[in-house]
């Protein structure tokens, strides 16, 4: 078991604290399956829209950035192959 793993000490050979954590699991798993969760539920409070918002525009800089980089490398390349050329 993972979570016998994880918390596994030498003052502990019955694995308690172990067991405590996997029940708190399977009751926030159980209280989880509980929960109806509505469409598009990350849009309706502000502070939500407002986390959507930032992590788009890093995932969206992210992209710009990595294009950004490789066109640099490739137009060095480009440019050294040039000068070898000549």
């Amino acid at each position: 078991m993972i979570v016998q793993r994880l918390h596994s000490r030498p003052e502990d050979p019955d694995h308690i604290a172990a067991r405590q954590e996997f029940y708190l699991i399977e009751k926030q798993y159980e209280m989880d399956k509980t929960i109806q969760v509505r469409p598009f539920e990350i849009f309706r409070s502000k502070a939500n829209r407002y986390r959507t918002l930032v992590a788009c525009l890093l995932m969206f800089g992210g992209k710009i950035l990595k294009l950004a980089i490789s066109m640099a490398v490739a137009d060095q390349a480009k440019t050294s192959f040039l000068v070898f050329m000549l």
